[in-house]
C-alpha cells in the first residue's frame, strides 16, 4: 500500500495520496512513512503548521529515519527557521555521516549566511565521495569564482557540464568568468550555448553581441532591468566606493553652474534615475537644499526604483522605457537629466527627439556619455557591454536636434579594473 501512496504523490495526485495515507495511519498510527507523506502533502498545499505537526508524528515513531529528518530540515527552511533546519540536517549526519543531501543543504544554508568557508567545506566533502555530482560542482564553482579563483571555477563548471550539459546557469557563469579573464572566444561560445538552451536570455545575448562587435542601437530593456535589479541592493556602495563612481555628483555640479542659483529648477525629470544619486547631489547643492523641487524618476529596474524611493526626494517614480515614457508623457520639465544612462543607448537621435517636447522654455538637458574616439563611429558597443560615443557625433546630434551646448567637460565617470573610464559631461538647452 505504501508504494501506491508514493506513486500517487510522485504523480501529483495529492488527494488520492492523502486519502490513502490517512487510511493507513488510521489503521496503524505508527506508520512513519504515511505520516511523512501527509507532511509533504500539507507543505505542497502551503499549510506549514500542519506539515510540521505531521512531521512530528512521523519522527515520534521513526526517530532514526534519515529521510524523515531530511524532510524536517526542508520544512524548517520553507518556514524560515534556519537554525532548526541546520539542526535537522546535522541530525542526519549523526545518523549517516556521509549523507550527501544533508551535507549539500548545510552548504546551501552556510551560503545564505555568507559563511563561505563552511559552505566550501561542505561541498568539497561531497565531491570527495561523488566527484561528478553536478549540483555540488556548480555550487562550489560559484563560490570559488566569487573568491577570485576563476581558473578553478571554470574547471569545476566544465566538470559539472560533463554530467549535466544542458544546465544553462553553468554555461552562463562560465561565460562570465571567461569574459572577465579576457578569453573572449571561449566566453562567446559559452553564451551561445546559453542561448541555445534559453533563447530569452537578454543578458547573454547582449554580452555576446558586445564580444562579437555587433552594431546595436541600444541595449535590450530586459538586459538593463535584469542588470540593475541584481545590483540594486549594493549599488551605492559598490559603485561609489569600490568603483569611484562620480557621474551623478559631477553632472549635478555642472547643472548648478549653468543654472546659476537654480531658481528655474523646479520640475526635474530624472531619466534612468537608478537609486537617486544624481538627484541627491542636485538637491544637496541647491540653496536652500531642494526647496520647491518636484522630481519625477523613471527607470527600467523596479529594484532600483525601490531604492530611490527610500531617499524620499521624488514626487513620482515610474518604471518604464525612457523613449516610450517621454513620448507618452505630456508634462514639461525645467531639467531633464540622464546621468550614466546613455552607456546603454547607442543611437542618441531618437532619444533627443523624444526629450525635446518634455523641456519647458529655458529648460536644460544634462547627460553623460562614455567617450569614444573623436573620429570614430557615432557609437560603438564595447566588450564591456556599454556604449561609447564619438564627441564629434554628440555635438552634431545636439545641433541637429536644436540644442545649444551650455557646458561641455571631459572627466572620469568611474574606474574599471583600476583604470579611469573617460566620459563627457554635457549640459544643453533648446534654441537660441
Amino acid at each position: 500500500m505504501n508504494q501506491q501512496i508514493l506513486e500517487a504523490l510522485q504523480s501529483g495526485r495529492l488527494e488520492e495520496a492523502e486519502t490513502a495515507a490517512l487510511a493507513e495511519v488510521e489503521r496503524d498510527p505508527h506508520d512513519s512513512l504515511s505520516w511523512s507523506v501527509l507532511s509533504v502533502i500539507a507543505a505542497q498545499r502551503g499549510d506549514l503548521p500542519l506539515a510540521i505537526e505531521r512531521s512530528d508524528r512521523a519522527l515520534a515513531v521513526g526517530p532514526a529515519d534519515v529521510g524523515l529528518w531530511i524532510n524536517r530540515g526542508n520544512l524548517e527552511r520553507l518556514r524560515g527557521a534556519r537554525e532548526d533546519a541546520r539542526l535537522a540536517y546535522e541530525k542526519v549526519l549523526e545518523l549517516a555521516p556521509e549523507n550527501d543531501a544533508a551535507a549539500f543543504n548545510l552548504g546551501a544554508l552556510a551560503e545564505e549566511d555568507q559563511d563561505w568557508q563552511a559552505a566550501e567545506s561542505r561541498y568539497r566533502s561531497i565531491l570527495r565521495r561523488r566527484p561528478d555530482h553536478p549540483e555540488t560542482l556548480y555550487n562550489l564553482a560559484r563560490l570559488v569564482g566569487r573568491s577570485g579563483s576563476e581558473d578553478e571555477a571554470i574547471t569545476l563548471y566544465d566538470r559539472a557540464l560533463e554530467s549535466s550539459p544542458f544546465h544553462a546557469d553553468s554555461w552562463r557563469n562560465r561565460g562570465h568568468l571567461l569574459r572577465r579573464l579576457g578569453r573572449d572566444d571561449e566566453a562567446a561560445a559559452s553564451y551561445r550555448h546559453v542561448l541555445e538552451l534559453d533563447p530569452s536570455d537578454a543578458t547573454c545575448r547582449h554580452l555576446l553581441a558586445a564580444l562579437e562587435g555587433a552594431a546595436l542601437d541600444s541595449a535590450e530593456p530586459a538586459y538593463v532591468s535584469a542588470l540593475f535589479d541584481r545590483f540594486a541592493a549594493t549599488y551605492d556602495h559598490d559603485f561609489c566606493e569600490r568603483l569611484g563612481y562620480e557621474a551623478g555628483s559631477r553632472l549635478a555640479r555642472d547643472v548648478l553652474e549653468v543654472a546659476d542659483g537654480c531658481k528655474e529648477l523646479v520640475r526635474v525629470l530624472d531619466l534612468g534615475c537608478g537609486t537617486g544619486l544624481f538627484l541627491d547631489s542636485l538637491v544637496q547643492g541647491m540653496h536652500p537644499a531642494g526647496l520647491g523641487i518636484s522630481a519625477t524618476g523613471v527607470d527600467l529596474s523596479q529594484e532600483m526604483l525601490a531604492k530611490a524611493a527610500e531617499r524620499g526626494l521624488y514626487e513620482t517614480l515610474e518604471r518604464g522605457d525612457l523613449i516610450e515614457w517621454t513620448v507618452r508623457s505630456a508634462e514639461q520639465f525645467d531639467l531633464v537629466a540622464l546621468a550614466d544612462v546613455l552607456i546603454y543607448v547607442g543611437a542618441l537621435g531618437p532619444l533627443l527627439e523624444s526629450v525635446r517636447p518634455r523641456l519647458a522654455p529655458g529648460g536644460l538637458l544634462a547627460f553623460t556619455v562614455e567617450r569614444g574616439a573623436e573620429s570614430g563611429p557615432s557609437h560603438e558597443l564595447r566588450r564591456s557591454g556599454r556604449f561609447a560615443h564619438s564627441p564629434t557625433s554628440v555635438r552634431e546630434l545636439l545641433e541637429e536636434s536644436g540644442f545649444l551646448v551650455r557646458s561641455w567637460k571631459e572627466g572620469t565617470l568611474r574606474r574599471e579594473k583600476g583604470s579611469p573610464v573617460a566620459g563627457l559631461y554635457v549640459v544643453g538647452s533648446l534654441g537660441r
